[in-house]
């Protein structure tokens, strides 16, 4: 955290991911009805009545990089240095590199089926969460790089342009959902969040020029926030505390047609951080100059000129950031391709929209189910204009729940292999470079959900509120 430059440049390889959003959709996993708060986890007459992840985490990851960048930032993230030559980063051309990060990372899930004629079930989860999104210019790579070729006493304007906005924070949930008629259901997920680490980098004039081959001269204008103190970052700095306290809530509704359509519809994550007074604001407005000598990491001496400009007069206070929420709306139906009803598939379509950033996204998730095996298919298209194909395997009954997958399958071994320390794959272009990862398990334990006809031992307790409110306005009664 100590380097703003490099912080940025590498924001792709946050371990994080924009990540698993879809795949779980319909499933009912624990999951997926924590996502998806009016999904429901218990099946009667088949679960039992409580179901957890027994503190083994389900997690998430996924990055994803676009642009001319991309083989000189990967062979930097891989070979611990820069490409020689780069042909696609040519001086003065004006393109944009695009990374998008975010994760999610439960490490306790919790739920109990409350109520058999009232349908509910009620929840708790902690969490661990970060998203991150960032464009920065060909010129600001090919500068920190060396690969890029600048013309001596020219000004390249606008050149270093960037934005970079990053946030990690843990989250304390309490979700309830409530089948309110035999088609619809309502849920809700109330969250108490505490804050992590913010940033937010927006340099939104700039100018570069070279008055010789190692001497530069560099204007930035913008503003950055950070709650981030100097120092040494450690393990500690992720233990929760109270220094940057937060609420959220997600709501979702799901409503099945007469002829088997499920609809839903979700608010996701619509919330706030306020950080602590600590946290400082810096409004830049200033030129400078280096010296870019050939025994020192060029890395240090930009960074070093950038905190010189960025880094200079301070406001410390408190300020308070919005998460960045999302909303989908989805349909899907089951298909049944047996005459035994053992082989299904369920495809759902999904659009997506964040509400406080240009991220859009459509999906379209196919589930083939065989017995307790499911295999699953995800196209995912977005704003910057990428397709990625993810897969999933999953095991589930109605007591347990084993997933495994990645939203970007191809891209995800491509990256593996480069990893490797495969220079060729490294130095070849492609349209985007990805990396995800996914992988969930929860189990249900305790008595079985029964109806009264054959049960030993449940308890019936009433109709929701939701329900009670269903049957007085419309005068109907609520099974």
């Amino acid at each position: 955290m100590n380097r703003l430059l490099l912080v940025f440049i590498f924001i792709f390889s946050i371990t994080t991911a924009y990540a698993q959003r879809y795949s779980q959709y319909n499933t009912g996993t624990l999951y997926d009805s924590f996502e998806n708060p009016a999904q429901r986890s218990f099946i009667p007459d088949s679960s039992r009545m409580y179901a957890s992840n027994f503190l083994i985490p389900n997690f998430n990851t996924y990055a994803l990089l676009t642009g001319n960048a991309q083989s000189t930032l990967l062979h930097r993230a891989f070979f611990s240095n820069y490409r020689v030559t780069d042909a696609r980063l040519i001086a003065g051309s004006g393109t944009s590199n695009h990374a998008v990060a975010s994760a999610n990372s439960y490490a306790l899930m919790f739920k109990v089926f409350t109520s058999l004629n009232g349908d509910q079930e009620l929840g708790f989860s902690a969490q661990s969460r970060a998203e991150g999104r960032g464009v920065t210019t060909d010129q600001l790579v090919s500068l920190v790089s060396g690969t890029g070729t600048f013309e001596n006493n020219h000004v390249y304007e606008n050149a270093l342009n960037s934005k970079i906005y990053y946030q990690a924070y843990h989250q304390f949930s309490l979700s309830y959902r409530e089948r309110v008629s035999k088609q619809f259901a309502i849920g809700f997920k109330l969250s108490a969040l505490l804050g992590i680490a913010y940033k937010k980098w927006d340099i939104t004039q700039s100018a570069l020029s070279f008055s010789s081959e190692n001497n530069i001269n560099m204007y930035l204008a913008g503003k950055m926030l950070s709650n981030y103190i100097p120092g040494q970052s450690t393990g500690h700095d992720l233990v929760p505390n109270f220094r940057n306290p937060g609420a959220a809530i997600s709501i979702g509704t799901m409503f099945r047609t007469h002829d088997g359509f499920v609809l839903q519809w979700n608010v996701k994550d619509l919330g706030f951080v306020h950080w602590s007074k600590a946290s400082q604001t810096y409004i830049f407005n200033n030129v400078t100059s280096a010296s870019l000598n050939t025994g020192t990491s060029r890395d240090d001496q930009i960074y070093q000129a950038f905190k010189g400009v960025i880094q200079d007069a301070p406001v410390t206070a408190s300020f308070t950031t919005p998460l960045h929420g999302r909303a989908e709306v989805s349909a899907g139906r089951t298909f049944y391709l047996s005459d035994d009803k053992e082989i299904t598939y369920f495809p759902t379509l999904i659009a997506a929209k964040q509400f406080y950033d240009h991220g859009m996204e459509g999906a379209l998730v196919n589930h083939l189910r065989y017995h307790n095996t499911v295999f699953t298919l995800t196209g995912i298209y977005n704003d910057l204009r990428t397709f990625s194909l993810g897969t999933q395997l999953m095991y589930k009954t109605p007591n347990v729940d084993f997933y495994i997958g990645s939203d970007a399958l191809l891209q995800t071994i491509t990256t593996a292999r480069q990893a490797g320390k495969n220079e060729d794959l490294v130095n070849h272009y492609a349209p985007y470079s990805a990396a995800s990862v996914f992988l969930g398990f929860s189990l249900k334990f305790g008595s079985f959900i029964e109806h009264p006809m054959n049960a030993s031992m449940i308890p019936m307790g009433e109709k929701g509120f939701f329900a009670r409110l269903y049957g007085r306005l419309f005068k109907v009664k609520s099974n």
